[in-house]
């Protein structure tokens, strides 16, 4: 047993590129469909909002991208600086959808509890997490553990959340199935649970508590797969999941169209 998992954590690092290529396409083709939605007109809140989704995968697969051709030129720091820029920018991102997700879709009755998700809060958690990782002697490792820490994770959690809030506005969209469509947000949710941990918990080994404990290393030793692995499988899912969600849209406008044609038959009928 002992020797099957150490050729699977062999096989895994000699084909690292591969899961980076995989993980970056997932996000990126993510990315990109969201942003060819006809989602202008709609009238689900999610439509105001979902751009920054688009925003988060289509950086964050690019980085994922960058990261690959780190992994085969692990000496250009130029390539890490560049991969620090677009993780941290692709985070700030999925804390953005998550915190306009939770404080737009919150009712009245929880709403209260959501009433600090401000606009400058994304911005004082980014100022911090810079000013920390300036402060350190390995910046770009602090910054990269920090971002995973305080916008990553918390970006995760409340991006979860509001899927499974705007969940319940799929039935403005007129005679659309519920249950047709639940699924795929109750998937997508989980899968950015389960990111949020791979992501934003188990970061690279740092000095910093508790980057010294709970780690990439550490998992890597325990598990034998790279956690990389992990987030790549759940980048794949949660695409399946977004690309379910957004056919609310397509749905939406050509219900729309069918009203217009409709009308314009009864007026020339008359």
């Amino acid at each position: 047993m002992e020797g099957n998992m150490e050729s699977l954590e062999l096989f895994f690092r000699n084909n690292m590129d591969y899961v980076f290529l995989v993980y970056g396409f997932a996000f990126i083709f993510m990315g990109v469909s969201i942003a060819i939605q006809p989602r202008s007109d709609s009238q689900l809140t999610l439509a105001r909002n979902i751009w920054l989704l688009s925003m988060f995968a289509f950086l964050h697969g690019i980085n994922e991208w960058i990261d690959m051709m780190v992994f085969t030129h692990p000496l250009q720091d130029g390539l890490k600086t560049a991969s620090f820029i677009f993780c941290i920018t692709s985070f700030c991102f999925l804390f953005e959808f998550g915190r306009n997700s939770v404080k737009s879709c919150a009712g009245a009755s929880i709403g209260r509890y959501f009433r600090y998700l401000g606009w400058w809060l994304m911005p004082l958690v980014l100022v911090l997490v810079l000013i920390f990782a300036f402060s350190s002697g390995q910046w770009l490792r602090t910054g990269q553990i920090l971002s995973r820490y305080f916008l990553a994770f918390p970006g995760a959690v409340m991006t979860a959340a509001g899927l499974l809030l705007y969940r319940r506005e799929t039935n403005i969209v007129e005679s659309s199935r519920h249950d047709k469509y639940d699924k795929y947000f109750v998937a997508a949710a989980t899968l950015f649970l389960l990111y949020g941990f791979f992501a934003g918990v188990v970061v690279p080994k740092g000095g910093i508590f508790p980057s010294n404990i709970i780690n990439a290393e550490n998992f890597l030793s325990l598990v034998h797969i790279p956690v990389q692995v992990f987030r790549a499988i759940a980048a794949l899912v949660i695409a399946f999941s977004i690309l379910g969600i957004i056919k609310l849209f397509n749905y939406e406008a050509r219900g729309k169209l069918e009203v217009t044609i409709q009308q314009l038959y009864k007026r020339e009928a008359c």
